[in-house]
């Protein structure tokens, strides 16, 4: 879900992503995350939902030949990056999990 508008797209974001994920999938690199928060009036530890939208640079001469065709690869293939993390559940994560476990240490 992407459109441009000026020389700069908006993009949305989508359930799960992190601004990691819409840094590596737009410019190829995580440090693609200080432009976001720039252009987007974010912080690092901003949280993002489904449904936000965030503005990406149309050209970034900042990236490196690599980011240029890790980003080229994840748009030719459709790939959205979504690096969510699903929490274990069960005794793994009891109560008493950190107390038995590891009061040795």
């Amino acid at each position: 879900h992407t459109h441009n508008i000026g020389t700069n797209m908006i993009i949305k974001v989508l359930s799960g992503q992190t601004l990691i994920d819409i840094a590596l999938q737009q410019y190829g690199c995580y440090e693609g995350i200080a432009i976001l928060c720039q252009d987007n009036g974010l912080s690092f530890t901003s949280e993002i939902k489904a449904g936000d939208t965030l503005i990406i640079r149309d050209a970034m001469p900042e990236l490196t030949d690599t980011n240029i065709k890790i980003a080229a690869y994840y748009a030719a293939n459709k790939v959205q990056v979504n690096n969510t993390w699903f929490a274990p559940t069960g005794d793994f994560l009891s109560d008493d999990f950190l107390t038995t476990d590891f009061k040795t240490l």
